[in-house]
């Protein structure tokens, strides 16, 4: 089960540096043999920072979500009373752009820490630019217009990020826990006390749907956080620089920082694995490229 989000495909190619590469596959192989930043074993915060220090010194709304369903609650508020055995998958391709995001809202974190510096100020503006009256529309085909229109390795925005995460979920596939034998072999529950009252006034556990659906609603709602505390972050980046008054510093990394514990949170859905492999493909120069189809998930790229 792919997550009915698309009307537009999303094709994802791989590409290094250099050029597309040689083959195309739905699980590429990663070369990491020349990021020498993997050479040790690295948490992802670890790696995170690290290339938050390189790109600093190498180059440079809560939104409308689905219904909250009691069930998301249970899943990802405070300490989690339901757990997914497994969680669902996706192309590391797919992945990536997040990634590239991720690592990018890192940097301008860092930046904005040392931002009584002018330098490091104008190093900031280049990752994160300006507000544009295009963040403010929505639909799968304005993903695929900012996907194709911004490099999210090199470029932070609301909206892009929002793109970037909606790749991800749409590729999505839940075919592991629609299998189960039963609804409630696909998930364990932690909380015996939250399980009877449940139980009590649903007449049951919930069924795999419904918990396929609260698993979403919590990516969607972790998006948005990081969607909108970006955007909050621009806004205060350049009012003050358009009216002559000094930024509030405070602020900003306020905003940075509360952005970066809401991707977190949307990072930690996903298989550690996953996560580790598309920051390995990001650490060694892999790109994704996206095109348009009239189909929906992930299917092997056929340019245009």
């Amino acid at each position: 089960m792919r997550t009915p989000l698309a009307v537009v495909v999303l094709l994802v190619m791989w590409e290094t540096s250099a050029g597309l590469s040689s083959s195309t596959t739905t699980n590429p192989k990663v070369d990491t043999t020349t990021s020498t930043a993997l050479s040790k074993k690295w948490n992802r915060r670890d790696v995170f920072w690290h290339l938050a220090t390189t790109a600093t010194t190498s180059s440079l709304l809560v939104l409308l979500v689905p219904p909250f369903h009691q069930e998301a609650r249970a899943i990802g508020e405070g300490e989690q009373r339901m757990v997914l055995r497994e969680k669902p998958t996706a192309p590391i391709g797919a992945l990536l752009p997040a990634i590239q995001q991720r690592l990018l809202l890192q940097a301008a974190l860092e930046l904005a820490q040392s931002s009584q510096q002018p330098q490091q100020l104008e190093k900031l503006q280049t990752i994160l630019p300006p507000l544009d009256d295009q963040s403010s529309k929505r639909g799968t085909s304005q993903d695929v217009r900012v996907l194709q229109q911004y490099n999210p390795a090199k470029v932070l925005r609301g909206d892009l990020i929002r793109a970037c995460m909606n790749l991800y979920t749409t590729n999505l596939n839940y075919d592991k826990l629609l299998q189960t034998a039963r609804d409630d072999a696909a998930y364990t529950v932690t909380d015996p006390t939250w399980k009877k009252s449940y139980i009590r006034a649903n007449d049951g556990l919930p069924d795999i749907q419904k918990v396929i659906g609260a698993d979403l609603d919590l990516r969607y709602l972790y998006r948005n956080q990081v969607e909108l505390k970006v955007d909050d972050a621009a806004a205060e980046l350049y009012y003050a620089s358009d009216n002559n008054n000094n930024i509030d510093r405070e602020e900003l990394i306020s905003l940075l920082r509360e952005a970066t514990l809401a991707f977190d949170q949307w990072l930690d859905r996903i298989r550690y694995g996953d996560v580790r492999d598309a920051l390995e493909a990001a650490l060694s120069g892999k790109t994704t490229r996206v095109y348009d189809s009239w189909a929906s998930g992930f299917l092997p790229s056929q340019p245009k």
